[in-house]
């Protein structure tokens, strides 16, 4: 059934004993692989120890990170995608190396000419190149926004990154329509559309011990759900909801923020909770709640905890 499926859990044993039972189930081709994204290679190795200890049988399973599933599935739903991207870091540094010498010169370039006024062998070039390359990579992910608005006209006098704009720009205008933040675009409209290419999607896809994943990531499989099968496998410590809790440190910075009275505490509702999912859970409660932002089936499966410590 196509939807997104949330399977929650404090034992990651039990976890694998709901993905073993999930697997059990055929697939509609009997040779399609089953695939389930991880975000490591040991947590690879121990889900298909785990899928054959259970299942009897570990086979014709892949295990790609995020990026290479979104990759994929970019891929197969949008014909006639270049493969690799004009926009991967490795071919980006070549290409934004060729705009600043070919802008060389011009009123938003003259920072980057004064940092390149002693590079003869063009050492310092590419290793700004590489940089700028690296940033652009992380900016489609994390501020996808920010891409969006550079795009839609020339960047103000005052846009604090303007120098990166003009680049940024030039290069879509020599590739329009690559990049990821407009490859999520394109997935969306096909997917609202119900176009012939979304045929090529495998059935299911399974997210298995996967701590964190930002917005950007958990937009495209929340798109993907409504015309395949989505499992997230999350850990989560606590049965009761936690994600409103705040850590010592945090309730230092409202302090000197706001002021130092426990009127203030009281009235913004701080709420202390347990220490250590405080402060050490900042990550998971993020993503918690990401995930309570989407429609989801939700399953949980909590162990009591032995002993009384």
């Amino acid at each position: 059934m196509t939807g997104l499926h949330l399977f929650t859990s404090n034992r990651m044993e039990l976890l694998a004993e709901q993905l073993a039972a999930l697997v059990r189930q055929p697939l509609a081709f009997s040779l399609a692989p089953e695939i389930i994204v991880v975000q490591s290679r040991g947590m690879e190795r121990w889900v298909s120890m785990e899928l054959a200890r259970i299942n009897g049988i570990c086979a014709n399973t892949q295990f790609p990170f995020p990026n290479a599933f979104m990759e994929m599935a970019f891929e197969a739903a949008l014909p006639g995608l270049s493969m690799p991207s004009p926009f991967e870091p490795s071919v980006l540094t070549f290409r934004i190396m060729g705009l600043i010498r070919e802008h060389s010169g011009e009123p938003g370039f003259k920072p980057l000419d004064d940092f390149l006024e002693e590079d003869p062998r063009g050492v310092k070039r590419f290793q700004l190149s590489r940089k700028i390359a690296d940033l652009f990579d992380q900016y489609l992910i994390f501020r996808p926004e920010m891409i969006e608005r550079w795009e839609q006209g020339p960047p103000a006098d005052t846009e604090p990154h303007r120098g990166q704009a003009l680049i940024w720009r030039e290069l879509v205008r020599l590739a329009p329509g690559l990049h990821r933040v407009e490859q999520r675009r394109r997935l969306g409209h096909a997917i609202r559309t119900g176009a012939t290419g979304l045929d090529a999607l495998p059935q299911r896809v399974s997210l298995f011990g996967v701590s964190y994943l930002h917005r950007f990531h958990l937009e495209v499989f929340a798109g993907l759900s409504q015309v395949m099968e989505v499992h997230v496998f999350c850990m989560n410590p606590c049965r009761e909801y936690w994600a409103d809790i705040v850590s010592e440190r945090e309730v230092y910075k409202v302090h000197r923020r706001i002021g130092d009275s426990d009127a203030v505490e009281n009235s913004l509702h701080l709420e202390r909770g347990h220490r250590l999912l405080a402060s050490l859970g900042a990550q998971g409660r993020y993503f918690l709640n990401l995930l309570a932002e989407v429609p989801a089936y939700q399953t949980e499966a909590f162990a009591e905890p032995a002993g009384a410590s």
